[in-house]
């Protein structure tokens, strides 16, 4: 069956492959169930071969891939820039087309005392506007939220249809709107279907009639009746009930564009005559002599309130640039051209009509550079987290510059977060506690210094972000703990692994603080009742297996055989920090030290260390409290064996031991909580005292 996976490959790829009747054929040939089963596990080799070229080919060009993705990205925006010149461009040469020659009129005056002819273009009579401006009024009764589109005075109602918004991609209904085409605007709203009364519909955007274009889809499949909607950067598609109501769409908005644009023209064109104009008609009464002059008091280089504006070239080419630059990403180049028409526009005072839309539609494309800005700092679903802070500063500070820091603040925080979850789930929970401790507090306090590191320099200029960090990170540092708690304080974890877990945060915390970020108080507190209740176990433990080995006790001599034996004997001690204990030894290679003693000696020196580890802070009294109650417990084991009549010959032995507790032991576990905390532990040098209760004699 091996043999033949070529051909099988090559019948499986062939253009006429046809799936029924290869099935067919198969079962014919194959006989009994064996064959079968080993003609699908071929099929299945070939299968997963397969999938793993494809992720190998994937893998070989992804940079291709994102090459081509912005190069689509890039061509789809000049599509786009394409698709609005081209409906500029008809709108104008039409509109010169429709208007009728006027080079008579301009090239001589109309007479004194006629007035000037009237304009070309026809506006709706009074009638007409007064009822458009009445359906303004039903429309807002109708429509929730669409209180403002009176604050437009000039403003009046075209035309409205009920229209299905698609998805651009698989043509399917998203909702159900209703079109509102206005003289200088095009609004949608969008059905409420659970509404009773007037209100049918709620206002969901609006959009300047300059911004947006509308053009033709074909009728193709199921997709009938249909135009799409480019308003940069998004594209809208809506169906309509029918082709009619589809070509009047297309029509009226064509023509309400151009009409828009001729008015514009008209209004341009007569302030421009009117500042050309003598300052009275010829057929004028000549002025009284008792009035002053109007033209002596008025100053010779004012300007009069309708004088033209004189605006650069650039400016008002600068909406199309901005489009440009945002279609390409270019937000820097947007953003200084924003800058520079502020500039431009600020001491622009007069009343040329060029001046409010051109203010509102840099103050729209202001917005776009805004959106597409957070864009790229939001955390999106299927979009790729890697790449840490420096991937964002981009983004950040650009933002920043927009004058929306709070934004900036927030969004870089929730990505921050997003990246920190995506970076933890790689940690994988192993057998190793401390293992696994080690690398989750490695991510953790990385990320909080590395974001820290990050804020500071973007938001220094804005210090009243920095409690938006702290907010942050204290709740991440909740997040933490509260893995950490479940990991650590378990009764399966040893004393001696909790201490290196918690020695390794705290270290973690300490380089935190050197990257500007303090959060030693509020690990501490996280860390205070966990670690209350291990320590207060660890002595509960340590207690009682001093009162089980002390029931044992017969305070016999510790024999050590031979002389290999005081060698082993010796080098533990000196491993220990008991450098006294080589001296008890006699001749017959004997040590009055119980098996006891030497067995508490070691674990109490494990224990000073362990513990040393977790005193800090709050926790120290805690500490060094259990320290000296252990001490203590094996102290009164021996006292009250000299008090006893029944170890009356062993009081030798008992004295030593006790001397040796008070005089080495305590002396060593002072050194090695020393050398751990840094301090003294007054408890267990307060134990001295007990060694009057063990004389020399």
């Amino acid at each position: 069956m091996a043999d033949n996976s070529p051909l099988l490959v090559k019948q499986l790829t062939a253009e006429d492959f046809n799936p029924a009747r290869f099935v067919q054929d198969v079962t014919q040939q194959c006989v009994g169930g064996l064959e079968l089963r080993q003609h699908r596990q071929l099929i299945q080799q070939i299968a997963e071969s397969t999938s793993s070229e494809l992720k190998k080919n994937v893998y070989r060009n992804y940079q291709q891939f994102i090459h081509t993705a912005k190069e689509i990205q890039y061509l789809e925006g000049e599509m786009y820039q394409l698709s609005h010149q081209l409906t500029e461009q008809r709108s104008l040469l039409s509109s010169l087309c429709d208007a009728p020659p006027a080079t008579a009129a301009l090239q001589a005056p109309p007479p004194a005392g006629q007035p000037e002819p009237a304009p070309a273009a026809r506006e709706p009579a009074p009638d007409d506007l007064e009822e458009r401006r009445r359906q303004l009024l039903q429309l807002m009764d109708r429509v929730e939220g669409a209180a403002h589109i009176r604050e437009v005075p000039s403003r009046y109602q075209v035309y409205e249809s009920d229209l299905v918004e698609l998805d651009q991609d698989s043509h399917s209904a998203i909702q159900r709107v209703h079109g509102y085409l206005f003289n200088d605007a095009l609004m949608m709203a969008a059905w409420l279907p659970d509404r009773r009364g007037r209100v049918r519909y709620k206002f969901e955007a609006m959009f300047a009639l300059d911004s947006v274009a509308v053009v033709n889809m074909r009728d193709v499949g199921s997709l009938k009746y249909a135009f799409k909607l480019l308003m940069f950067p998004d594209t809208r598609v809506f169906q309509c009930a029918s082709q009619q109501i589809k070509d009047e769409w297309l029509d009226i908005v064509d023509r309400t564009k151009r009409n828009k644009m001729e008015a514009e023209r008209r209004q341009q064109s007569a302030r421009q005559k009117r500042s050309g104009a003598p300052a009275a008609p010829a057929a004028a009464a000549a002025p009284d002599p008792a009035e002053p002059d109007p033209s002596l008091e008025k100053p010779s280089d004012a300007a009069s309130p309708d004088e033209p504006v004189l605006i650069p070239e650039w400016l008002l080419e600068a909406p199309e640039d901005l489009d440009v630059f945002l279609a390409q990403r270019e937000f820097e180049a947007a953003l200084a051209l924003l800058g520079r028409a502020r500039e431009q526009l600020a001491p622009l005072t007069g009343a040329d009509a060029r001046l409010a839309p051109l203010r509102a539609q840099l103050t729209g494309r202001r917005q776009q550079l805004t959106q597409a800005v957070m864009a790229e700092l939001r955390v999106e679903a299927g979009r790729s987290l890697q790449g840490g802070p420096r991937a964002t500063r981009r983004a950040l500070l650009l933002l920043i510059r927009l004058g929306h820091a709070g934004q900036a603040c927030r969004l870089f925080l929730e990505r921050r977060s997003a990246l920190l979850r995506h970076e933890l789930k790689q940690v994988k929970i192993s057998m190793m506690t401390q293992l696994f401790v080690h690398r989750l507090a490695a991510v953790v306090f990385g990320s909080l210094a590395e974001t820290t590191r990050e804020f500071l320099r973007a938001f220094a200029a804005h210090p009243n972000c920095s409690s938006a960090l702290v907010v942050w990170a204290r709740q991440e540092l909740g997040n933490f703990m509260s893995t950490f708690n479940k990991q650590v304080f378990t009764a399966k974890v040893a004393l001696a692994t909790l201490a290196e877990c918690v020695s390794s945060i705290r270290s973690q915390a300490e380089r935190l603080r050197e990257a500007g970020l303090d959060v030693r108080q509020e690990l501490d507190a996280a860390l205070l009742r966990p670690v209350e209740r291990a320590v207060a176990d660890a002595r509960h433990k340590q207690l009682e297996a001093v009162r089980l080995r002390a029931a044992e006790d017969r305070w016999r001599p510790s024999s050590l055989h031979n002389a290999a034996g005081v060698q082993r004997f010796a080098a533990e001690m000196k491993g220990l920090g008991l450098l006294g204990a080589e001296a008890l030894v006699d001749e017959s290679c004997r040590v009055p030290l119980t098996a006891n003693t030497l067995q508490f000696c070691r674990s109490f020196l494990a224990l000073v260390g362990e513990l040393a580890r977790l005193s800090e802070g709050d926790l120290t009294p805690a500490v060094e409290e259990a320290l000296a109650a252990v001490l203590l417990a094996q102290l009164q084991h021996g006292q009250q064996a000299l008090r006893h009549d029944k170890y009356r010959h062993e009081r030798a032995t008992i004295t030593a031991n006790g001397r040796f507790l008070l005089d080495e032991l305590l002396r060593a576990a002072e050194l090695c909580y020393q050398q751990v905390t840094g301090r003294a532990c007054p408890p267990m040098a307060s134990l001295r005292t007990e060694r009057s209760k063990f004389p020399d004699n």
